[in-house]
């Protein structure tokens, strides 16, 4: 990985941060609770979050479904 790849994934990981905060608290619980049963477990779950909740996670669409929900799980773990 190059130097300029760390801190463009770096600034993503905190857009993604932020857009997760962002969500009503019980959206967070349920994420974190989600994150705990593991990554397939999460994506499973994914399907279920209304089309504006994936949308701000996976930033406007600029990170994959799969990046965001293996961040997410490192953000909430």
């Amino acid at each position: 990985m190059y130097a300029d790849d760390d801190v463009a994934t770096k600034g993503w990981l905190n857009k993604l941060k932020k857009a997760s905060k962002a969500l009503p608290k019980s959206w967070q619980d349920k994420l974190t609770d989600w994150a705990k049963k593991g990554k397939d477990y999460f994506k499973k779950k994914w399907n279920s979050l209304l089309g504006w909740a994936k949308k701000a996670l996976t930033l406007g669409g600029a990170i994959s479904v799969k990046t965001a929900v293996e961040w997410l799980i490192d953000i909430t773990l």
